[in-house]
């Protein structure tokens, strides 16, 4: 369970273990919201963050509490980057949500995001990248 505003606390903290394994992080951090319903609901929603490696870990390895090692499929989706701020993120979702409720588009699962451009890559908030994507 998390909170919107310590999500670049996360993303280091996820950074850090994956620098101390020795893996080569990609560059994408990953949000997977997992509750169902289309809300915004800052304090304590349960998400998982994720980090692409390379290569894929062929030992296995001794994680901290929470952490672990999994293989995501490739899914369809519909997708929307948004460009600026987080704290902007709210409105843009409230925005999407209701287009994909009132366009009845069927979900397979919660909302991904994927963060292209973060605080480690720029020096602007206004310069953050952020895909938000519908999993069909």
């Amino acid at each position: 369970k998390s909170n919107y505003h310590k999500f670049d606390d996360y993303f280091n903290d996820l950074r850090k273990v994956v620098k101390e394994m020795g893996l080569n992080a990609l560059g994408t951090e990953f949000v997977f919201y997992l509750d169902t319903e289309l809300k915004y609901k800052p304090l304590n929603t349960p998400i998982e963050i994720a980090l692409v490696v390379a290569p894929k870990p062929k030992v296995k390895y001794s994680l901290p509490e929470n952490y672990y090692l999994k293989v995501e499929k490739q899914r369809k989706v519909l997708a929307f980057t948004f460009k600026g701020p987080y704290t902007y993120l709210p409105l843009i979702y409230k925005k999407l949500d209701s287009c994909i409720t009132q366009k009845r588009v069927s979900l397979n699962m919660p909302v991904v995001e994927m963060h292209l451009k973060t605080p480690i890559h720029t020096a602007s908030p206004y310069e953050y990248q952020t895909k938000i994507c519908y999993v069909l």
